[in-house]
């Protein structure tokens, strides 16, 4: 991508073009990296005011709501190499990633916020999720099947079995946008099922996507279930954004299943 607007003199980039939440993301992490390679440095300033636009209030329509999502990293930044991370990296396989090197940006630029970490520790206080012996599985449906081939829920539904039988003592957590999924789910697994009904949402046509279920609060709780899942032992998941940042914030690509372009990989 790296479409931004570029200030040179004040090293300055305008982030232009987004979606939800996680697209958003890689579209800064996409930029950042183009503006590193190329001028050996980071930026003085990213400009984030077209950013989120999905998830402002009337108050802060046209302000950089960046700092209310992420914390950017105090730490000076040392990293002299190139990286090959591009917005397009959501429809790669994720265990191919060079990690080594775009961790770096991602942990400089994607902390979560002090709303975000008191929002994980509610959430887990409420769940009571023991990462270390918990699978997630993220199925997104719905409007999705416009960027990419998704696989059906029955796919997902048996390589998760496949993962229940290596490690039949761990509990699921589901997130999905799909009802009819969460149904499913836990109508096999029973209580060895957490979802996430805080920003679980269906949108029953394919057709008209439901900009009303994302929102500030819907953002901002979004947000602290991926740090949060991507802690899992395991993770089954499509390719798109959120699939992508669960790796990315993960740091690795191992115990990754990934559905890609209707394989398993």
């Amino acid at each position: 991508m790296a479409n931004f607007l570029l200030d040179e003199k004040e090293k300055k980039i305008i982030l232009k073009t987004g979606g939800g939440m996680f697209s958003w993301c890689s579209v800064k992490l996409d930029n950042v990296c183009h503006y590193h390679n190329t001028y050996k440095e980071l930026p003085k300033i990213i400009d984030g005011q077209n950013a989120f636009g999905h998830y402002k209030t009337q108050e802060t329509k046209g302000k950089d709501i960046t700092s209310h999502f992420f914390m950017e990293s105090n730490n000076t930044f040392s990293f002299s190499g190139k990286s090959n991370f591009h917005y397009n990296c959501q429809f790669a396989e994720y265990k191919n990633l060079d990690f080594s090197i775009i961790t770096k940006f991602v942990k400089h630029y994607f902390n979560p916020s002090k709303t975000v970490n008191g929002i994980i520790n509610e959430l887990e206080q409420k769940y009571n999720i023991n990462y270390e012996q918990t699978i997630c599985i993220y199925y997104r449906g719905t409007d999705k099947s416009a960027e990419t081939k998704i696989a059906s829920q029955a796919d997902f539904l048996n390589k998760l079995s496949e993962i229940v039988e290596k490690y039949p003592m761990f509990n699921i957590v589901c997130l999905t946008d799909e009802i009819s999924f969460e149904t499913q789910i836990t109508n096999i697994y029973h209580e060895k099922v957490t979802i996430f009904k805080e920003v679980s949402q269906s949108m029953y046509s394919s057709e008209k996507r439901d900009l009303k279920a994302r929102s500030y609060t819907h953002g901002l709780y979004m947000l602290a279930c991926v740090f949060m899942l991507q802690k899992c032992h395991t993770i089954i998941c499509g390719s798109g954004n959120v699939s992508l940042w669960l790796a990315l914030l993960r740091g690795h690509g191992n115990n990754i299943h990934q559905n890609l372009h209707l394989k398993w990989v």
